[in-house]
């Protein structure tokens, strides 16, 4: 089982998100009232699908002895209606 902490304090949005072995900061955007100093939430779904797919085409190069170096991925996440006061 996966589990992850999030923990806010009080500068509204700022979140401290902690894994097993990692931590990261979301927050939302100047504009929707956060401080900008983190992911926001949909850049961390969009990053979690960037990073399966390389890591996916990572398992599967390797297998297959191709040189994956410098390569990048870009991965585009849009709402089909926007949340208000969401980045």
């Amino acid at each position: 089982m996966i589990s992850v902490k999030a923990h806010i304090e009080q500068q509204h949005y700022l979140t401290q998100i902690a894994g097993a072995n990692n931590e990261i900061t979301s927050d939302e955007t100047l504009d929707s009232g956060g401080t900008g100093k983190g992911f926001t939430p949909s850049e961390l779904l969009a990053s979690s699908l960037a990073a399966c797919t390389a890591i996916t085409l990572r398992m599967y190069a390797d297998r297959k002895s191709w040189d994956l170096a410098g390569k990048e991925e870009l991965v585009y996440f849009r709402f089909l209606t926007q949340p208000k006061n969401h980045g």
